[in-house]
């Protein structure tokens, strides 16, 4: 089935509901049947993959050129969605955004190049299956419309113990509107220009679908072992894709840009996180290597974290066997990066090392370190000189074991800290009751080499919270907000199992809550489930 985006281009669907019409409110002529118009009456089908059930394709056939709009109506709701694939006499039509278990009546009109509308000779009928039983639990909490930045929220949850997984899109009341599921492990999920959705899973697998979950490509890590590539996925010479893949800017030579890792033999490494005076006389250690590559799997570009910050440099958690099983060997953990975002503006990357307690500036064109954004313990020798220092008066605090670092439209640095541990060794970690997670903004000035915070959401007071792991915060474009995804939320009373928040605030001194959901079973022998992101999109539609 050929990817939606070759049919259509879709130009209006709302947000809360859409235009509570029964036709389309326009001034152009309209004319109430005309069956001559159609050669046979329009046909809806369910979408033939299961893998997506909320979806359909309405086809059918016109005598002279027209182009397509769809009138919904379900229960007291009423909207438009508008159709632009030029005009002609073949049309195949996809059905999306609607919600499971309910009946929808869809009126197809045709409007001619006159702009005259002309409704088919009878509505049709979609009876969307309800959502299958041991599908994630979605408990909507608050939603304020008119204060939400539009659109659906695509997110990626993962269950904790069964091997499956889903894409998820819900709309402004928290109800699902598309869902994917896949029998994978599933890491960071985007919408790409062409309407198409990739996601990333198992650490070595990337794969392209379009909104029926039909496969467009595949591509596989096979840097060590090509073996368990699918048939006929892209092969790609990197030992592993993990944590983030971007979609480049179509006047860069590569299409897409995905972390990958390599392994370096370390001699006299540090054996423990906080004592660095006692060595080993080797370590294997895993670094980062940022990847840029084309669509064919050609490598264009690639930046080793090795080489640009300290391999000796160890915090929390630096000695974790992460990577043992890629590499059949004890591993270190050195960096665990978990973000690269492409800053457009100048040219670079900006990299969140977890393992590193920092986000980072490198330059594309020549890989230089432009600053470091971290506590300045341990930094030593030419690093130290890339530190960003607090100025400003106001209040500060450093980040750690964050993610998802990006750059705002106003260029800022925007991230989820994950507050693990709060402490760089040898100082010693916070207990557990004191840590908390939040989203933070700060205001970097490059030349001076200094750093300012400038908003937060949560921190040791007011919506205090702890997510160890996981974590989004992304500035919203329309209305300013952000959408923060506490991807793995740790039980409580109220929840007895690992869940996920998603919660969208205000940019204001004190944040005001505007939507917010739980991903959560509530049932004592329930499942606990995590998230890694989330964004959102202005519609299931491409």
């Amino acid at each position: 089935m050929a990817p939606f985006s070759s049919i259509a281009t879709i130009l209006l669907v709302s947000f809360s509901g859409a235009r509570a019409a029964a036709e389309p409110a326009t001034q152009s002529p309209v004319r109430v049947r005309q069956p001559a118009l159609y050669v046979d009456q329009p046909v809806l089908s369910p979408n033939p993959n299961p893998a997506v059930p909320l979806a359909a394709v309405i086809t059918f056939e016109t005598r002279t050129p027209t182009r397509t709009e769809l009138a919904f109506k379900e229960g007291d709701r009423s909207w438009v969605v508008q159709v632009e694939d030029g005009f002609g006499l073949s049309h195949r039509v996809p059905v999306l955004e609607v919600r499971p278990g309910r009946t929808h009546w869809i009126t197809v009109w045709s409007e001619k190049p006159n702009g005259e509308r002309i409704a088919a000779p009878a509505p049709l009928v979609f009876e969307t299956p309800p959502l299958p039983d041991d599908f994630p639990p979605v408990l909507p909490l608050v939603s304020v419309p008119s204060e939400m930045e539009p659109g659906v929220t695509l997110v990626n949850v993962n269950a904790s113990r069964y091997e499956e997984s889903y894409l998820l899109m819900i709309d402004a009341e928290g109800e699902v509107v598309w869902f994917y599921r896949v029998m994978q492990y599933l890491g960071d999920v985007q919408r790409l220009r062409n309407g198409n959705i990739l996601y990333m899973y198992d650490r070595t697998s990337l794969a392209e679908i379009d909104v029926f979950g039909d496969v467009v490509q595949e591509w596989f890590a096979a840097g060590i072992n090509s073996k368990n590539a699918p048939p006929d996925a892209t092969l790609v010479d990197v030992n592993a894709f993990h944590h983030d893949v971007i979609e480049l800017p179509e006047d860069l030579e590569a299409d897409f840009m995905v972390l990958s890792t390599e392994l370096r033999v370390f001699p006299d490494y540090p054996a423990g996180e906080v004592d660095e005076n006692t060595c080993l006389p080797h370590a294997d250690v895993v670094g980062d290597v940022i990847v840029e590559f084309r669509r064919d799997g050609t490598i264009v570009a690639q930046w080793p974290l090795l080489d640009i910050l300290d391999p000796y440099r160890v915090c929390y958690d630096s000695m974790s066997d992460t990577w043992g099983m890629t590499y059949q060997t004890l591993t270190r953990d050195w960096s665990h990066g978990n973000s690269v975002f492409y800053d457009a503006n100048d040219d670079s990357w900006i990299y969140s090392a977890r393992h590193q307690e920092a986000v980072i500036k490198v330059s594309r064109a020549d890989g230089e370190l432009r600053w470091i954004l971290s506590p300045h313990g341990r930094w030593e020798g030419p690093w130290k000189d890339k530190l960003l220092r607090p100025t400003g008066g106001g209040p500060f605090s450093w980040s750690y074991h964050q993610h998802a670092a990006e750059i705002t439209p106003s260029g800022t640095v925007l991230l989820f800290d994950n507050g693990n541990h709060r402490a760089v060794p040898p100082d010693p970690p916070q207990p557990e009751g004191m840590l908390y997670s939040r989203a933070v903004e700060y205001d970097v000035d490059e030349q001076a080499k200094t750093v300012r915070q400038v908003w937060e959401y949560g921190g040791p007071t007011g919506d205090s919270w702890y997510s160890h792991a996981y974590g989004d915060a992304d500035s919203q474009p329309q209305t300013g907000n952000v959408l923060v995804t506490d991807g793995a939320r740790s039980a409580d009373s109220e929840y007895p199992h690992a869940n996920v928040r998603l919660v969208e605030v205000t940019r204001e001194a004190t944040p005001r809550v505007v939507w917010e959901l739980r991903i959560a079973d509530t049932t004592a022998f329930g499942n606990s489930w995590s998230a890694y992101r989330a964004e959102r999109l202005r519609s299931v539609y491409p």
